[in-house]
């Protein structure tokens, strides 16, 4: 039996105490502060629904953020290509490697302050973090993005186009959602 104050009392990981308030690193540069809305359909992410925080940064400065529902997440990713999710998948699962420690790529371990850029994202709710926050660099960002089918890129372009209007197309993420 063990002696920690509230070990054992959730084995499904769904009580939020046990969860860490979402990071700084994940909170909102125009809002000043965590994400109150989904960026795709806007409603508000403080009713319990799981959502990610995707930001991307050249240097430390935030040069996109955004936060979806796991709804419209879903429907976007739908439309990617069997192809591309399972390339996605082997990514995520065969060369992503998460710390607690967002402070180099999952992938490669270049340390995000000499990459050329980065992205970091985490699954949210009720203004905690519920897993690692995931670092990946540009580099390893491209290389994703290059394995994707044509379908998808296209898709994630429109996906971007459509929420992001004037952002410049060769602006690559590697698709969190």
């Amino acid at each position: 039996m063990s002696t920690t104050p509230g070990a054992g009392a959730d084995p499904g990981g769904t009580n939020p105490p046990l969860w860490l308030p979402v990071p700084a690193l994940l909170h909102s540069v125009y809002e000043e502060g965590p994400f109150r809305a989904c960026t795709v359909c806007r409603q508000s992410l403080d009713d319990g629904r799981f959502y990610q925080v995707a930001k991307k940064f050249e240097g430390k400065e935030t040069i996109l953020e955004m936060a979806i529902c796991m709804t419209c997440a879903a429907g976007t990713s739908s439309e990617f290509s069997e192809r591309s999710m399972s390339r996605l998948q082997r990514f995520y699962t065969q060369e992503l490697k998460p710390t607690e420690s967002p402070h180099a790529c999952h992938a490669c371990r270049t340390p995000r302050d000499v990459a050329r850029g980065y992205e970091v994202a985490g699954i949210c709710t009720r203004g905690h973090i519920v897993a690692p926050v995931l670092a990946i660099c540009a580099s390893c960002s491209e290389r994703v993005m290059a394995d994707l089918s044509k379908k998808t890129r296209d898709r994630y372009g429109e996906f971007f186009h459509d929420n992001f209007p004037g952002l410049p197309k060769e602006l690559d993420l590697v698709p969190l959602i």
